[in-house]
């Protein structure tokens, strides 16, 4: 369950920027900001509050920094995701004062009509997407983790024969990770669970499977079961290695040829 968990703790943490502060603009961003007041954070495949909130985090977190950084520096800063979440969490806890001013336009802009037409933007995107129910709505539309083939994810007539890709709970904040840094997307790939009082009962897995060989049938049959929070026996003792093995390969050294010079081999 540990494992599993896909309970992120960041929704709470902006909560009294992104939920306090804003003004919805129209009916759909109030029963959007309604759903998520209400949630408990869980960054499940199939949440339409994680869709809501992932987007809406994106698009406020722009309206904030992006006049004052600069188009070049704000794309930089979007791609360092645990900078950009320090500033968001700072601007919770202390407020986001000047920030929600923006720069570009006449006037003094307030807080709460920004982070609305942000919650708005996000909801539009969302319905270019997903669709217009926002109930069907889900996280893991675009959460996807894609596990590349070096180097034959490179050639696109390969890539799926090589390649595997899925969509996937949770996010940076969660015990079970789906965390995006710039083009790299990280997970928590071996799992295992040890019972120190008897070993052969402790538990493993791995994403894709335990052969390198693409037409291998354990090329990617333990994808399945990482994917699903399953595991498989860790066989730990001799007796138990024994009972399990589907074959063995026993390696023998080589015995020399009888030397046929009369010198000494030395």
């Amino acid at each position: 369950r540990i494992q599993q968990d896909v309970v992120s703790v960041q929704p709470r943490a902006l909560a009294p920027l992104l939920f306090g502060v804003v003004e919805p603009p129209d009916a759909r961003a109030a029963r959007a900001l309604e759903m998520l007041q209400a949630w408990d954070g869980g960054m499940r495949g199939g949440s339409t509050e994680a869709a809501v909130f992932k987007r809406y985090y994106s698009e406020a977190a722009r309206a904030l920094l992006r006049d004052e950084l600069g188009d070049g520096l704000w794309t930089d800063y979007q791609a360092a995701g645990a900078a950009l979440a320090r500033a968001m969490h700072r601007f919770a806890r202390t407020g986001p004062g000047a920030w929600c001013d923006d720069v570009d336009l006449p006037g003094a802009q307030r807080c709460g009509p920004v982070l609305g037409q942000a919650l708005s933007r996000a909801i539009a995107a969302l319905e270019r997407e997903q669709g217009r129910n926002m109930g069907a709505w889900r996280w893991d539309a675009d959460n996807t983790v894609r596990f590349a083939h070096a180097p034959m994810d490179a050639v696109r007539w390969l890539r799926p024969i090589f390649s595997r890709a899925l969509t996937r709970p949770g996010d940076g904040f969660t015990v079970n990770p789906a965390m995006r840094i710039r083009e790299q997307t990280l997970v928590a790939s071996y799992r295992q669970v040890i019972d120190v009082g008897d070993w052969d009962q402790s538990r493993f897995v791995i994403p894709l499977g335990q052969s390198g060989h693409p037409i291998s049938a354990h090329y990617d049959d333990l994808l399945p079961l990482w994917n699903d929070g399953r595991y498989v026996p860790m066989a730990f003792s001799h007796g138990a290695v024994r009972a399990a093995a589907w074959s063995a390969l026993t390696l023998r050294p080589r015995r020399p040829a009888p030397s046929s010079s009369a010198e000494t081999p030395r």
